[in-house]
């Protein structure tokens, strides 16, 4: 940081939060032009697909929407059968949320546009940069949890 008053752009977590942001906006439009879903749609469905089944509030947190944003996503994806509730096993109340047949295929259009775009973005860096971010980046999450 710069004396002892910093810029705002002297803040990682700024800048870090416009590049998501930037990313988000891309992609957003890749996904509505491509697959005429949103991006909370496209997210639900990529974190689904990646590590659910789930109750709502943990895919919130997988597909870091909020909990409306996330009931509301896959409300849609299961008008559109997409996505399917399912009783959870271990909890007669709870309800799971899980990829229908017709969504997998869906899943995984979502993935290869999340790569490819993924890769150009990171292509900016040198084997040896992205290796080191990886590691900066694991260790600002573990930071970060520790701090909530």
């Amino acid at each position: 940081m710069s004396g002892p008053n910093p810029s705002l752009a002297d803040f990682a977590t700024y800048r870090l939060h416009r590049i998501v942001k930037q990313f988000d906006r891309g992609i957003a439009h890749a996904y509505s032009e491509a697959l005429n879903l949103s991006l909370s749609e496209a997210r639900t469905l990529a974190a689904i697909g990646e590590f659910g089944p789930f109750l709502i509030i943990d895919l919130a947190r997988f597909a870091n929407l909020d909990k409306s944003q996330a009931s509301r996503a896959a409300d849609h994806l299961i008008k559109q059968g997409l996505v399917k509730r399912e009783p959870s096993p271990t909890d007669g109340r709870a309800v799971l949320i899980s990829l229908s047949a017709e969504g997998k295929p869906l899943f995984e259009k979502i993935m290869r546009i999340a790569s490819s775009r993924h890769e150009t973005l990171m292509s900016a860096l040198s084997p040896q940069e992205r290796a080191v971010m990886e590691l900066a980046l694991g260790k600002l999450v573990t930071q970060v949890e520790s701090m909530l």
